[in-house]
């Protein structure tokens, strides 16, 4: 697995370990550690939404009589036109992109 989708999968894992943890009551009755949790979960509800779409379009790519040329730049270009008019996103276009993502 590459570098880029194992980070990926720990930022989501992570996504998912907040949200459960969120759902806990205990932590409803700790209102610092409630709005930490929250604050970070919105943070990397975007990075998880970018990275669902880049696993889809490395899966699309590999399908047969498709081409694996497909680069991240236009699976980032393809989620973002798609998704641009209702997202808070921080890259506004597919050349700001981080060059870590």
């Amino acid at each position: 697995m590459s570098k880029t989708l194992e980070r990926l999968e720990a930022i989501e894992e992570r996504y998912d370990e907040i949200t459960q943890r969120l759902s806990d009551p205990e932590i409803a009755r700790q209102p610092t550690e409630y709005q930490k949790l929250a604050r970070e979960e919105g943070e990397l509800k975007e990075v998880v939404s970018v990275a669902t779409a880049y696993r889809q379009g490395i899966r699309a790519a590999r399908k047969p009589g498709r081409s694996l040329r497909m680069g991240k730049t236009r699976i980032w270009s393809s989620w973002h036109r798609q998704n641009s008019a209702n997202s808070t996103c921080r890259w506004r276009n597919s050349s700001s992109v981080p060059a870590n993502f």
